[in-house]
């Protein structure tokens, strides 16, 4: 007869800690309370002119909107930038 010996094993399953939710409520809500301000085109040409990266960005992006309400901004920031192209060129 055969007396079955339980094995040791090193392998073991332990409790596990909960976990925590996949939203932190208090960093979105202090994300909503601090919104990107919206500069002005000529805040924008200043800062382009400054070499400010930040600015040329915002400027970039405010160009490639499709929103109506950016594209008459965006025609006033092109047009202020004109003077300052020396001899480039503008495709699209």
């Amino acid at each position: 007869m055969s007396v079955s010996k339980k094995k040791k094993s090193a392998l073991s399953v332990s409790e596990g800690v909960e976990q925590p939710g996949s939203i932190n409520l208090q960093a979105v809500g202090q994300r909503k309370k601090t919104k990107k301000r919206q500069h002005s085109t000529d805040q924008l040409l200043e800062g382009i002119r400054k070499g400010d990266i930040s600015m040329l960005g915002q400027a970039i992006t405010l160009v490639e909107s499709s929103l109506e309400s950016h594209q008459e901004a965006a025609q006033e920031l092109m047009a202020a930038c004109l003077p300052y192209s020396g001899n480039a060129f503008r495709v699209g």
